[in-house]
């Protein structure tokens, strides 16, 4: 009798956790599914790629990993894969002074849409680094044929910027590299903020029409940019969430990316 107890307990505990597993696993695609959509997305556009970063790990399918080391122009870091992770809901990139991982030198990463896309609208929620002289980034570049490139830089952030006026800013740029080499469009500008944008998270957008990109700052137009199809040559880009160093970085740091969004033009 005291066995068939001990049976009849043990498959009743089994079904208690199957049942919450089952309610668990809900309640985590009911919160992947579940997208508050900002009030900045133009009329018309509808989604079309997004990560919201509320899985354990980062979705291999969407995205693979910067890697590579960036050295010249004032930069000196190792992109490795161990900076990037998710947490709270998050993209997380960290920038590590010195990082042992890194043979000794500074070390950044990031994360590249495996998908590759055009024109749209893009956004992403971001707090950035606040250590000095680190540079993240959310941009788009052509990783399938570098040499009919565009790159859409729809926010650099760099203390450099900010000097020799102590004005925060961050860049936003058009890039063209299908010439042979890197042109920046007129346009492009160091754009001062009224706020540190590594004290909370901002919405950055950027939309790309066949005649120009426009950049936005928490849904507010700050500029834009004549970028005609018939006079620079267009081309599918991969989205970029990245993080730099500097040569003269000098303290570990972070960037977090709470979304990321591609909505297109509906038909």
């Amino acid at each position: 009798m005291m066995q068939i107890k001990t049976i009849i307990s043990c498959l009743f505990f089994l079904m208690m956790l199957q049942g919450c597993s089952k309610r668990t696993l809900k309640q985590k695609e009911s919160k992947i599914n579940t997208i508050v959509h900002s009030k900045y997305i133009p009329v018309g556009y509808q989604l079309e790629f997004n990560d919201e970063f509320d899985q354990l790990v980062l979705d291999l399918k969407k995205w693979k990993y910067r890697l590579g080391v960036k050295s010249g122009g004032g930069y000196a870091s190792k992109e490795i894969e161990e900076n990037v992770y998710l947490a709270d809901g998050k993209l997380i990139v960290r920038g590590v002074y010195k990082d042992p991982k890194a043979e000794g030198s500074n070390s950044g990463g990031g994360v590249i849409s495996i998908p590759h896309f055009k024109y749209g609208y893009y956004e992403a929620r971001v707090k950035t680094q606040s250590g000095a002289f680190w540079h993240s980034s959310f941009w788009t570049y052509n990783t399938k044929d570098t040499k009919k490139a565009t790159e859409i830089d729809i926010f650099e952030r760099d203390s450099q910027y900010d000097i020799p006026d102590g004005i925060v800013k961050i860049r936003q740029n058009v890039i063209q590299h299908s010439s042979g080499k890197p042109i920046t469009l007129k346009g492009s500008i160091k754009l001062p903020l009224e706020f540190d944008p590594s004290k909370d998270y901002h919405i950055y957008g950027m939309l790309w029409e066949e005649s120009s990109v426009k950049f936005y700052v928490d849904g507010v137009l700050t500029n834009t940019i004549s970028y005609p199809e018939d006079k620079y040559l267009h081309d599918e880009t991969a989205i970029f969430l990245s993080m730099i160093a500097r040569n003269t970085a000098a303290e570990n740091t972070a960037c977090y990316f709470d979304y990321v969004r591609f909505y297109s033009k509906s038909n």
